[in-house]
Parts: structure tokens; sequence; C-alpha cells
């Protein structure tokens, strides 16, 4: 009966929405950063902020944006994921690691990419 119980109430719990905006090549100078020095103007994302999580310790772990996206979205560092450049498509070397957007969409969620979170590369001249 407690099973039971735990299954039905697991069934009426709603998912909650989840907006992930990953934005390379950004300095912390949005409002809700408080940078004092290079404060931005920013009265929306500060309002999305102001009820959202928000990182604030969140580092690069490349010099490059290519790798360092893959690196977020497979939590997997570039040593790991082969990509230390723009040329190259990260799952020729790395192999079928799940991204955090399948996860999310192998669980119910609706999902959508919008600009270059997973290009491919580009070709060598």
């Amino acid at each position: 009966m407690y099973c039971v119980h735990i299954i039905l109430l697991s069934s009426l719990v709603k998912p909650k929405n989840v907006l992930m905006l990953v934005i390379d090549d950004l300095r912390p100078a949005l409002g809700c950063y408080d940078d004092v020095q290079n404060k931005v103007l920013t009265p929306n994302i500060d309002q999305l902020a102001s009820h959202s999580v928000k990182f604030t310790e969140a580092y690069a772990q490349q010099a490059l944006c290519a790798p360092s996206r893959v690196s977020f979205l497979t939590s997997r560092r570039p040593d790991t994921t082969r990509l230390y450049d723009f040329h190259h498509y990260w799952r020729t070397f790395a192999g079928n690691y799940t991204t955090l957007p399948q996860y999310f969409k192998e669980n119910g969620y609706f999902t959508q990419s919008v600009g270059k979170v997973f290009h491919p590369g580009t070709k060598h001249a």
C-alpha cells in the first residue's frame, strides 16, 4: 500500500520548467552579478536571475568557446572529449556521451537549441 501511495504522489508532481542560457564570451558585467565597475543595464536578465539558479563561480574549461561548451553540456573536461579547437566534431573523438539536452529529452522534456551550442566545426581550407 505504501508503494502505491508513492507512485500516485510521484505521478502528480509536475516537472519544473528549465530555461538554460549558455553564453560564451560574456563577462559577469550584468546587473545580476553586482559588478560595480562594469555594470551593464540588463533589467530583463536581472529579473529572470532574481528567481532562478545563477552560477556565480563557473569557469571556462578551455580558452576557446567550442571546447568549453562541449565540456559544459557533457560534464566532461576537454581532455576527455578530446576537443581543443573549432575544426573537429567532438563525437568523432570522444564517443557517444549523453549530453545535458539529451538527458532532459529522455526524461520527458521538450528541448530546443538556438545558436551554436553543438556546431560540428569547420573544414580546413
